[in-house]
């Protein structure tokens, strides 16, 4: 800024300088036109030798714009004509000067101006050829030009630089708070708060409003945030309890109630799915049914109340004698199978003996007539090769069939192509 305006001084200095020198030829001009022209020989009582020179010379000066002003006296001192009228003063130095009283240059009040006066006297040619002498005066405003010019220039100087602290001004305290007002981030946001806290303008107002809002919209959005979070985590809650509800209620329709085995139901959604999964990883699946004997009887002789207790003591000597990856099935009524992955015929064979053979013991403490036994029938899927699971309980179905048909109260395979002796010699 300090520097700004020495630029400035510096400016109004040097047009002063300027003007004043484009001023001062100017004035040196009419004195050496006053002096050194041929046709103005000034002679002792100050009158011009050649006439018509003389009024040549006058109306020249009287277009030259340096010139302020004319005026026209007759010999006796009466004024003629004066340019601009209403100078007093002006017609009194020109009547000194055509009497002799004045010659040269003398200052004089022009209005509220100080002004330099040139006077000059000659003839000036009459109408009818004679001549007459007559007085020119002419003023050259010297000094109050350089001066005007100056006071123009320092104007327009002063203007400018009002102009550029206006600019200055508007930069500071209007389109930057207005960019301030429309920018985004972190940076103008403290901005606004330091607008809002130093101004007590209108703009300071606007921004302490947007302020308010941003400082609202951010609760809002953390709020918002939050119940988000909130709606996210019931819904992933209501996701799992519902995901749970249906495995339940899965387990719940693959269940039966009765024995806590699979039903068949179960059977008939899983036996594909693991039929295809072990013959694709090249495993075996073994496959037993059982049946029991006699029950159709031991039911009506006894109830049904008798026959579901025994009903019960099946699923849990099932239950106990699978493996986690084994499945036990309720097939229907008094049958049962058992899906045996990875377990070969003679595994599985040997692990329906022995359910046989558990369940022959438990019933033998019953005294029932005619006796309750078990009888089973095994297949597998090496052993078979059989083409779907479906085909596989089919083929323990009819070792089942072969089992019982064969004396009731063992275990037959049919890929064997033979009926085991029976475990417990049955009771007729």
């Amino acid at each position: 800024m300090f520097v700004l305006l020495l630029v400035v001084a510096g400016s109004f200095g040097g047009l002063g300088g300027v003007l004043t020198a484009r001023t001062a030829p100017r004035r040196e001009q009419m004195h050496r036109i006053l002096a050194e022209s041929g046709a103005l020989q000034v002679a002792g009582n100050g009158h011009a030798a050649d006439p018509g020179a003389f009024a040549s010379w006058a109306r020249a000066m009287a277009r030259d714009p340096a010139v302020l002003l004319t005026a026209w006296v007759a010999a006796d001192g009466t004024l003629l004509d004066q340019r601009p009228t209403g100078t007093p003063a002006l017609a009194q130095l020109a009547s000194d000067a055509a009497t002799g009283k004045h010659n040269g240059t003398s200052d004089i009040n022009v209005g509220t101006q100080r002004v330099r006066v040139h006077t000059a006297v000659g003839r000036l040619p009459s109408g009818a050829g004679a001549e007459a002498p007559a007085a020119v005066v002419i003023v050259a405003r010297s000094d109050a030009t350089s001066v005007g010019a100056i006071k123009l220039v320092c104007t327009a100087a002063l203007a400018v630089v009002a102009g550029f602290f206006g600019q200055l001004w508007v930069r500071r305290f209007l389109t930057r708070p207005l960019a301030i007002l429309t920018d985004e981030g972190d940076a103008p946001r403290d901005a606004l708060r330091q607008m809002a806290e130093g101004r007590r303008d209108e703009l300071g107002l606007v921004a302490g409003k947007i302020v308010a809002l941003a400082n609202d919209l951010a609760a809002a959005r953390v709020e918002v945030a939050r119940l988000e979070r909130t709606l996210d985590q019931r819904v992933a809650d209501q996701t799992r309890d519902i995901h749970a509800a249906l495995r339940r209620t899965e387990r719940q329709a693959w269940l039966d109630p009765l024995t806590g085995l699979g039903n068949r139901r179960m059977l008939d959604e899983r036996l594909e799915e693991v039929f295809e999964g072990q013959r694709a990883a090249g495993g075996d699946l073994s496959v037993a049914m059982f049946d029991v004997d006699h029950f159709k009887d031991y039911n009506d002789a006894r109830g049904h109340t008798a026959g579901d207790e025994i009903l019960r003591f099946i699923g849990e000597l099932l239950r106990g004698s699978l493996r986690a990856s084994d499945i036990g099935i309720r097939y229907g009524g008094d049958e049962f199978a058992v899906l045996l992955p990875d377990v070969e015929l003679p595994s599985a064979t040997a692990l329906a003996e022995r359910i046989v053979r558990l369940f022959d013991q438990r019933t033998a403490l019953l005294s029932t007539n005619p006796r309750l036994t078990m009888s089973a029938g095994v297949a597998s899927l090496r052993g078979d090769e059989p083409a779907s699971g479906k085909r596989l309980i089919e083929l323990a179905d009819s070792a089942l069939y072969a089992a019982k048909h064969g004396g009731k109260n063992r275990a037959v395979t049919t890929s064997a192509g033979r009926i085991a002796a029976p475990l417990v010699a049955a009771t007729t």
